[in-house]
């Protein structure tokens, strides 16, 4: 989640689902409440009818392993250096 667009579609979507969001940042969100498997399948779907992903916590950390490697290698956006 990178613009002010997307914090503002999860802010909806959790204030949909009756969650209180304490912190939306950059590819992170804290809520207060623990998320049920009925709950986190709602916010999947609306989430993925607006363009963006529910990651886990696994999920997250495979992708910024992945991004850092990209950058290191100097393949940034496809780009070798």
């Amino acid at each position: 989640m990178v613009s002010l667009r997307c914090k503002i579609v999860v802010k909806d979507a959790l204030d949909n689902l009756g969650l209180h969001p304490i912190m939306i940042d950059m590819g992170i969100v804290e809520i207060a409440e623990e998320l049920s498997e009925s709950q986190r399948e709602k916010l999947k779907k609306v989430l993925l009818f607006s363009g963006l992903e529910l990651m886990d916590d696994k999920k997250i950390d495979a992708h910024r392993e992945n991004k850092k490697r990209h950058y290191r290698n100097g393949s940034l956006f496809g780009r070798n250096a």
